[in-house]
């Protein structure tokens, strides 16, 4: 991460780099993702009626 006078830089972790106005910084709520405790993921499982459930 990289702060200056106008914009901050900020490295994802694609190793993308994106650069955001301190404007919208200071004007928007920031999450910090890496605090989080708990992490919930949503997904669909499919299987089919007559599948082995053993395997």
């Amino acid at each position: 991460m990289d702060i200056t006078f106008r914009c901050t830089k900020i490295r994802t972790f694609a190793d993308s780099l994106v650069v955001v106005p301190n404007a919208t910084l200071a004007g928007n709520p920031i999450t910090n993702w890496s605090r989080m405790g708990k992490r919930r993921i949503t997904f669909t499982l499919g299987a089919a009626l007559d599948s082995d459930p053993g395997s």
